[in-house]
Parts: C-alpha cells; sequence; structure tokens
C-alpha cells in the first residue's frame, strides 16, 4: 500500500470526514463546508495551472465540475438524492477531476463510489432493519420472500453458479429494504423542527398552510411557515451518502485493488 500524503490529499480527507459525519448525524451537509471546499479546491488547481502551465489542472476538473452538478441536480429535482449530495459530488469533481500522473483517477474514483453507495445503502439499511426486526418482520410477506429463497438455493444447486445465488439474494432483499424504508425511517417531529430538505411523508395543514411532500424536500417557504409550530409531522429520513464518499476515496487511494475484488466477488470472475 503506497502513503500519499499531499496537501489537497489531506484536505480532501478532512473534507469528507466532516462531511460524512455531518450527514450521518444530522442528515444534512453544511452548505460552508461544501462551498469552502470548492473554493479552495478551485484555487488549488488553478494555482498547479499556473505553476505546471498546464490549463488541464484546472480545465478538466472544472468540466467534470460543472458535468456532474448537471447531472446529480437532474437526480436532486427527481427526488433521487439530496441536495447535500449533488454539491458533494460537484466539489469531489473539482477535488479530484485530474491527476497529471494518474488521469484516469477519477473515472476510477466514481466507478468506486458507485460501488460503495450501494453497499454502503445496503449495509446501512439492513442495520436499521435489524436493530427494527420485530417492525420489519411484521410488514413482510413471508411466503414471497421464503419462495425467493427456495428458488434460489434450487437453481444454485442445479447450476452452480454464484451469480445465480447473488442474484437471488439481492431480489430478496429489495422487499425488506423497502419496509425498512417505509417503516424504520420514518420520523417523527415537531414542525418547528423542520430542515430545508426533509422529506415531508404526507400532507399536514398548519394554521392556514398546508405542508406537503416535495421531490426536492421542504423549502424555504415550508420553513418559514412552521417555525413556530409545535404540531407532530412526519418526515422520511434517507441513508447518509457522505460515508461512501469517504471510503471510496480512501480505497481508490489507498488500496485499489479492494475495488476490484469487490467486483470479482459479485461478477464470479
Amino acid at each position: 500500500m503506497t502513503i500519499i500524503l499531499n496537501p489537497l490529499n489531506i484536505f480532501t480527507i478532512i473534507y469528507l470526514i466532516i462531511a460524512s459525519y455531518s450527514d450521518y448525524k444530522t442528515r444534512e451537509i453544511p452548505d460552508y463546508v461544501n462551498y469552502s471546499a470548492f473554493i479552495i479546491g478551485f484555487l488549488y488547481r488553478s494555482y498547479s495551472a499556473i505553476i505546471n502551465q498546464n490549463h488541464y489542472f484546472l480545465l478538466i476538473p472544472l468540466i467534470l465540475s460543472l458535468t456532474l452538478f448537471g447531472i446529480s441536480y437532474l437526480l436532486y429535482i427527481t427526488g433521487g438524492w439530496g441536495g447535500g449530495d449533488t454539491k458533494l459530488l460537484t466539489t469531489t469533481a473539482m477535488l479530484l477531476g485530474w491527476e497529471e500522473n494518474n488521469p484516469y483517477f477519477f473515472a476510477k474514483y466514481l466507478l468506486g463510489l458507485f460501488i460503495f453507495m450501494f453497499l454502503w445503502s445496503m449495509i446501512y439499511a439492513l442495520t436499521i432493519g435489524l436493530l427494527n426486526y420485530k417492525k420489519v418482520w411484521k410488514n413482510m410477506h413471508k411466503p414471497r420472500l421464503l419462495t425467493l429463497i427456495i428458488t434460489g438455493i434450487i437453481l444454485y444447486t442445479i447450476i452452480k453458479n454464484k451469480i445465480i445465488l447473488i442474484l437471488f439474494a439481492l431480489l430478496s432483499l429489495i422487499e425488506p429494504i423497502k419496509i425498512i424504508q417505509d417503516t424504520c425511517f420514518i420520523k417523527e417531529i415537531k414542525a418547528k423542527e423542520l430542515t430545508l430538505g426533509d422529506w415531508i411523508v404526507k400532507k399536514t395543514r398548519i394554521g392556514n398552510y398546508e405542508l406537503k411532500p416535495r421531490k426536492t424536500g421542504a423549502n424555504e417557504e415550508d420553513l418559514r411557515k412552521v417555525k413556530k409550530s409545535n404540531k407532530k409531522i412526519l418526515i422520511k429520513e434517507g441513508v447518509p451518502l457522505a460515508p461512501a464518499f469517504l471510503l471510496a476515496y480512501l480505497s481508490i487511494t489507498y488500496a485499489p485493488e479492494l475495488i476490484i475484488k469487490i467486483i470479482k466477488f459479485f461478477t464470479g470472475v
């Protein structure tokens, strides 16, 4: 394992640790964390471009940041993920967008990020489900789950292909994870505790104002209208994804063979 320690590397790790902690504890990443990291990344890239007389140091990260911002913003407005994740991805593109000695580093990072987002989301949801197993088991469609498991075991016995077993294991987890999201991720709070981006579960009338679900979560108007209300409302928490960004970066930087091992495990290669 090669230990890589340079100013940008150290700053990126610190930034992702802070973002991960904040996302895990509060389900949001403060704007000042993302904005300041992006500005520092931009200044560092600009300085590198000038010193090395190579505009790629800035141009490629800038193009990647704008492109990924556009893609992730579409995910945000369609309810695919939170605004903090959009800013996080945009900022990491500026910080990691291009390395002279490793021009494909960011592409590898995105592959690692996709893998760790999937694994982290699954592990996180299943852990929450296990901690609330009685509630999950009560809502489970047991015959359907049992049928999937038995079918997977029979097919694996006949075909003896690990991919078949993994595929059916994942299929078997679809319903439990859906139940976990619909039961264990629902939280009751006072309306005045609502924060920007919180996903409201159902319409609730507070005084003359109707608080309602939005794909992008609660907005500034919602917060203004309910800031003094003690009325209970239901919100749905999401999986904090920032830790997946940190895990992907640490893996690609310090243990790139781990990604290959994970891919081989799931593909049976």
